[in-house]
């Protein structure tokens, strides 16, 4: 019995030397563990369908930590607290987001980290908390599926529109529409020479009217050229008027000056001539006028009896004998 007792002593103490290393691995793990992670709390207000504790983090892209567990948040029965883990080495800042991504079409989803602005500060908790917590929002396949009610609603109504347009009575007008087409159609084609022989004046004619833009737009560069000769010519007369015209009335101002200045100057002359000389003038004139009527008489009397005045006058042969 002593033997068998020793032997039951030295196994509790064998076991008991084992449970403690293994306590001890345990407890340095877990401290090895949260040295090397952190902890971060995530509340989404949507489904959080095909998200298990098993599920990855990852951050831009790249894994850094997994799902730690999901709960309800019992403060908020609308929304899911989700603490994660994820490496301690992980730059996450204050403006980071968290969404729900799915994980190809098996319906797993994980949650993806987009990182923060550089200049930002680390995230860390607010007081009262024990972890720090991420804002999350919606993904686009979260909004799409969000949407999905409102959508099959609304392809409903326009499938019932669209059954409603296509009815008989519209099927008919359609037919009718393109019956009228192929007739016209068919009419076009029977005017096909006609359509040909239009189109080709209409071509003769946009030439035409070419050539008369062309000829039209040569008249405009001559217009341009006379009228630019006559601004120079309206600006040379509205030099001369503001020059030269003015030099030239200022010279026949001083012109009439001393015209003025002249004719006052010989104003006593031509009174005494007045008075005095064109007297002795109008004497001349008249002994003038008596002179060319004496010498109008002289010359009847040498026109009739030139020998008269040559030799005198004769005395008749009958009073000689």
């Amino acid at each position: 019995m002593e033997i068998k007792a020793r032997f039951i002593a030295v196994g509790i103490f064998t076991l008991a030397v084992v449970l403690a290393a293994f306590g001890f691995v345990l407890w340095k793990a877990r401290l090895h563990v949260e040295q090397q992670f952190t902890h971060y709390d995530i509340y989404f207000q949507d489904t959080v369908a095909g998200l298990t504790p098993a599920s990855q983090v990852q951050f831009n892209g790249i894994k850094v930590g997994g799902v730690d567990n999901i709960v309800v948040d019992p403060d908020n029965p609308s929304r899911v607290r989700v603490r994660i883990q994820v490496a301690a080495n992980t730059p996450i800042r204050r403006d980071a987001v968290a969404t729900l991504e799915p994980k190809g079409i098996t319906g797993e989803t994980y949650i993806q980290i987009e990182g923060g602005s550089a200049d930002a500060p680390a995230l860390t908790p607010d007081k009262g908390e024990d972890v720090a917590v991420i804002t999350s929002k919606s993904s686009d396949i979260q909004e799409v599926f969000a949407r999905a009610p409102q959508l099959l609603e609304q392809g409903v109504k326009l499938m019932d529109r669209l059954s409603k347009l296509v009815n008989e009575e519209n099927r008919q007008r359609m037919g009718n529409i393109l019956a009228d087409a192929e007739i016209f159609a068919a009419t076009l084609a029977d005017n096909s020479q006609r359509i040909d022989r239009a189109l080709a004046d209409a071509t003769r004619l946009m030439e035409d009217l070419t050539g008369a833009a062309s000829r039209l737009e040569q008249l405009a560069g001559h217009a341009d050229a006379t009228l630019d000769r006559a601004d120079r010519a309206f600006n040379a007369a509205n030099t001369y008027i503001d020059q030269d015209l003015a030099r030239t009335t200022e010279q026949l101002h001083n012109m009439a000056a001393s015209i003025d200045q002249l004719t006052r100057s010989a104003g006593p002359g031509i009174t005494a001539f007045t008075n005095e000389g064109l007297l002795s003038f109008r004497q001349f004139l008249d002994e003038a006028r008596r002179l060319m009527s004496t010498l109008d008489r002289v010359a009847q009397r040498f026109e009739s009896n030139p020998q008269a005045i040559i030799f005198g006058e004769s005395v008749p042969e009958e009073e000689l004998q």
